[in-house]
């Protein structure tokens, strides 16, 4: 089982710390033997929109790598939601559906971060 800890900063030191970072990223899972552990807190991090993960020994980069890569399908999802956007904007409408899902502010930013790091990566 991996323990983890959380890290606090007082006062202007976390503050600091928190304008340093841009993006959140994932701390360092110190079980290097774990990597199934390593490849299970990885993707939830992704979910939550972390933006990378800290790796401390070979093993785990092509773990972390994996769930960072985006697929088509994702992309191809973003894409359609952000011609939704565009269209729902035409009308005047604020939510709309794509592929039968109910789409709002949210996930429309997740759909342009989604946009933004594969661009990054240069997948499209």
């Amino acid at each position: 089982m991996v323990q983890r800890s959380v890290q606090y900063w007082p006062g202007d030191d976390r503050e600091m710390l928190e304008k340093t970072i841009e993006t959140p990223a994932e701390t360092v899972d110190s079980d290097i033997e774990d990597v199934e552990e390593v490849r299970a807190q990885t993707g939830t991090v992704v979910d939550f929109g972390f933006d990378g993960k800290f790796a401390i020994h070979p093993d785990q980069i092509p773990v972390s790598n994996e769930a960072y890569t985006l697929d088509s399908d994702e992309i191809d999802w973003a894409e359609r939601v952000l011609e939704g956007k565009r269209k729902a904007d035409e009308e005047g409408s604020g939510v709309f559906t794509v592929d039968g899902q109910m789409i709002d502010s949210p996930l429309v930013e997740r759909a342009n971060t989604i946009l933004d790091r594969a661009a990054a990566a240069v997948i499209r």
